[in-house]
């Protein structure tokens, strides 16, 4: 029982450095909070398919031209 038998949010975190592995989790997790009788919305807030992109930063050269990792990463 949550607060007293009143409605209360639950908020499920997962954190880790496999985005896949993480996604799988997520989504068993959020099959198994589907079987809880009278648990309203449900679902998985993270965007997993957002852009990214890697930046590999030679920081001798970039010393060299007086740049920090800060004014890299701006």
């Amino acid at each position: 029982m949550l607060n007293f038998g009143l409605p209360a949010p639950v908020d499920i975190q997962i954190e880790g450095a496999d985005i896949d592995g993480n996604r799988e989790v997520a989504a068993r997790m959020l099959q198994e909070v589907e079987r809880v009788p009278a648990s309203p919305t449900r679902a998985i807030q993270q965007a997993f398919d957002y852009p990214e992109f890697d930046v590999a930063v030679d920081r001798t050269k970039a010393a060299r031209a007086e740049y920090t990792q800060r004014d890299i990463a701006n």
